[in-house]
């Protein structure tokens, strides 16, 4: 598996988000980082939700696409990304993708899961993570496959839950580092630095520390995200 690589390296990656979700990690990311927002060149909803109404709001292009059965919204959903150009695809859905969207995007289709995969796969990642009593939860980053939540990771992140920390803080805290993993991997993905070989997938040029990311962030805006209450 090979990531994007663009024909022209000045070329800016085309971004399309695949949500039925309310979208708040997409809205939040896009509000604090105009990089994001500049590459985002397609939001595909099967729903009225809140992922579509935050691309009317960052006025991107909207999509929506009725599902009536997993194949025949992954075909349609397949020839609107090829119809534009799309380079990444990145999803916050809640059903099934199959052929030939998963061989058509092959290393270009990406989601993010609310916890630590492989443990507590499925729609309710993070709640099923504080159920279990874990005293590490996270996030991941990994690439679609045909098998639920079963893809190759590319960026995981950790939360070290304190004794008393309410459900609300650590929803917060995965939220905020939702946010910077979406947009550290756009960077990975538009500098052609990711590759994978059979289920590890390899940064160029990324450092394995013992922070809270790994591969650690080196984006300076996906850093700095939260580091002002207000977007920037």
């Amino acid at each position: 598996m090979k990531s994007f690589i663009p024909s022209d390296n000045k070329r800016k990656l085309r971004i399309a988000f695949i949500a039925s979700t309310g979208g708040s990690v997409y809205r939040e990311t896009c509000r604090r980082s105009p990089w994001l927002k500049d590459r985002v060149s397609l939001v595909i909803t099967d729903r009225d939700c809140g992922a579509g109404t935050a691309a009317h709001e960052l006025n991107h292009p909207v999509e929506q696409i009725a599902y009536r059965s997993a194949r025949q919204f992954s075909e349609e959903t397949y020839g609107i990304l090829t119809r534009y150009q799309i380079d990444l695809a990145i999803t916050f859905f809640t059903r099934i993708l199959v052929e030939p969207l998963i061989s058509g995007f092959n290393g270009r289709l990406i989601n993010l899961h609310p916890s630590l995969l492989p443990a507590c796969p499925g729609l309710r990642g993070f709640e099923d993570s504080i159920k279990s009593g874990a005293r590490i939860i996270g996030t991941t980053v990994h690439f679609v496959s045909a098998k639920l939540d079963e893809g190759p990771p590319i960026l995981q992140s950790c939360i070290h839950r304190a004794n008393n920390e309410s459900t609300e803080s650590l929803r917060h805290r995965i939220f905020e580092q939702q946010c910077r993993s979406l947009l550290q991997i756009a960077h990975w993905f538009e500098a052609d630095r990711i590759t994978a070989s059979g289920d590890f997938v390899r940064i160029s040029g990324a450092e394995i520390t013992s922070g809270d990311f790994s591969p650690a962030l080196d984006a300076e805006d996906a850093i700095a995200l939260f580091e002002s209450s207000s977007a920037c």
